[in-house]
């Protein structure tokens, strides 16, 4: 079986040269499943590939047919996976097109009009896997396999869900061997899984509302292997709350602290603001970590109601008084154009990021991606901009996005225009961080950006990326320049 993370290898635009790139663990632990049952995978990633299609040929010169292909697609990459599944069904006619991951969780039947997909995996995989994979060796419909979607004599069928769900206790080790390119940075552990809370801007049917964690003995035996095998000194957990569980952090900050890994490594977390307690966070610092990242979302208390994530805003700004005197670094972000927000509300969401001294602040456009009631509520009003195969789906669209080709925003809310969100947010970001200090920062403590760039490690390495760096303060100052002509003329709030 070949698995295929796909991806469009720019959608961090302008900001790609520095933006980390995260291991794809689900791809991961599915290759080490089928290792504990002595079935060879291989693995291609077009972030990374000059020519994926050709890579893949080479590979498939070793294995025998039929010709698995197994497709990670985000609603991002969607377009580029659909590519390539057509160029493997036209040289291998006899192939299986497998899709899976969150957009075709969220979307199977969208994937399976197309003529190169065969089936979909909705959610996790791990625990079906292996019988997949044999049922499609031998050329079977996997009509027993709960989690599957497929087509059968014209007809699009959804098998029953799957409900048995993976614990993470029982998963093998990761195959950290796959991924040692020196392009990944390794220095990200994946270590819960499920979140119980309902935000209408996340796929939640994705994702289970039974949270489960790994074995804390677990996490360490990981944090150990990044730590002698790859000189990783700073890991950040990619749990959704790392503190939902405050039992497993405490066991977790006692182990670290009498392990060899004390005072050798630092962490960074996200985390909801309403679990955080300056206790708890006294001793995650003891423990190594340095570093947090807060769901901010908005400024406005209506709103936070509407997202239904279940906190207020007077508990997130609390929070990160909280954080800040347990002497945490705290990065957070505002999303932009969410319903019922103006141009009066991105304000306030200014004045908090310099009032509360925040350390990192990232605003982002709203991006209704499917499965999220978000979504349903573009659709409803009537305002959902899908350009392509869903090729502006960028929560980052607007500060990543090349001043000469401008990415179309996927959702303007009533009252607003595209522009303003557009120019709103470039405006935010310019006077929270065209500063001295905020670019010394930005340079000097990578570790606590919470995977949100990276320039280099050393100085030697920064010295290597001065000219993309130089290049990339070229383009920003190009934006920049546009916007802050412009901002003064912004019309106020109209409906439309």
């Amino acid at each position: 079986m070949i698995f295929i993370n796909s991806s469009s290898k720019d959608s961090f635009k302008i900001f790609q040269s520095f933006s980390p790139i995260f291991v794809p663990f689900g791809i991961g632990y599915l290759m080490a499943t089928l290792d504990r049952n002595n079935i060879k995978s291989y693995y291609v990633d077009e972030v990374f590939e000059k020519d994926a299609f050709e890579k893949i040929l080479e590979i498939c010169k070793n294995i025998n047919k039929p010709y698995i292909f197994g497709f990670n697609v985000l609603t991002v990459s969607y377009k580029n996976a659909l590519i390539l599944s057509v160029k493997l069904k036209n040289k291998f006619p006899e192939s299986i097109v497998v899709f899976g991951g969150i957009h075709s969780t969220m979307m199977p039947e969208e994937s399976l009009l197309n003529d190169t997909v065969d089936i979909v995996v909705r959610g996790e995989a791990e625990n079906i896997i292996v019988d997949l994979f044999n049922c499609l060796k031998r050329r079977n419909y996997p009509t027993q396999l709960n989690g599957i979607s497929y087509k059968s004599g014209g007809k699009i069928i959804h098998n029953s869900e799957n409900f048995n769900q993976v614990r993470l206790s029982e998963l093998p080790e990761f195959p950290y061997k796959y991924f040692e390119n020196n392009n990944y940075n390794l220095g990200y552990v994946m270590t819960a899984r499920g979140c119980p809370y309902n935000c209408i801007f996340c796929s939640k049917i994705s994702r289970s509302s039974n949270v489960r964690f790994m074995e804390k003995t677990q996490v360490l035996d990981n944090l150990e292997i990044l730590y002698e095998k790859y000189n990783i000194k700073h890991v950040g957990f990619l749990d959704d709350d790392f503190l939902c569980n405050q039992n497993r952090v405490y066991d977790l900050c006692e182990l670290l602290r009498s392990s060899k890994l004390y005072n050798k490594m630092t962490f960074s977390f996200a985390a909801r603001a309403d679990n955080c307690n300056a206790e708890v966070l006294k001793m995650m610092y003891s423990s190594g970590f340095r570093s947090v990242f807060l769901g901010f979302e908005t400024a406005s208390e209506d709103i936070m109601k509407s997202l239904k994530k279940g906190e207020k805003l007077t508990s997130v700004i609390e929070a990160i008084k909280v954080v800040k005197n347990a002497n945490l670094s705290v990065s957070t972000n505002f999303i932009f154009g969410l319903p019922g927000e103006n141009r009066e509300v991105r304000r306030k969401a200014f004045k908090y990021a310099k009032d509360l001294k925040l350390d990192l602040v990232k605003y982002n456009n709203a991006t209704p991606f499917p499965g999220t009631e978000l979504y349903n509520i573009a659709v409803a009003e009537n305002r959902l901009n899908v350009v392509g195969k869903y090729e502006n789906f960028l929560a980052t669209a607007v500060l990543t996005e090349n001043p000469f080709k401008k990415i179309r925003i996927p959702f303007v809310p009533k009252g607003n225009t595209e522009n303003q969100i557009r120019y709103d947010i470039l405006f935010g970001t310019f006077i929270f961080y065209f500063n001295f200090r905020r670019l010394k920062y930005i340079f000097t403590k990578q570790d606590l950006s919470n995977s949100w760039y990276y320039f280099g490690k050393n100085a030697k390495e920064l010295s290597k990326n001065i000219f993309k760096i130089l290049i990339l303060f070229v383009i920003l100052f190009i934006k920049f320049s546009e916007m802050l002509i412009l901002y003064p003329f912004l019309s106020k709030n109209r409906n439309r």
